[in-house]
């Protein structure tokens, strides 16, 4: 059964790949897991891959942020 919201989409992937929030939750991972694939397989609630910033944009390798020759500081 596919997830009917963004919200339960999220939730579940969280699920399936941290057992103690599944736990927490009361969902089993297999549940989750059900769910994930059904949402890949309607193709909806795809989670899109994250593209890292450019080094151009002045974000180190490390995720520390060094706008015009600022002292570093990390992102949150």
């Amino acid at each position: 059964m596919p997830s009917v919201s963004d919200a339960q989409a999220k939730f579940m992937r969280i699920a399936e790949h941290n057992s103690a929030f599944a736990k927490d939750h009361h969902i089993s991972q297999a549940t989750a897991h059900e769910f994930v694939q059904a949402d890949k397989r309607a193709g909806r609630y795809a989670h899109e891959a994250v593209t890292p910033l450019a080094p151009s944009a002045g974000v180190s390798s490390t995720g520390y942020v060094q706008p015009n020759g600022a002292p570093p500081f990390k992102v949150f």
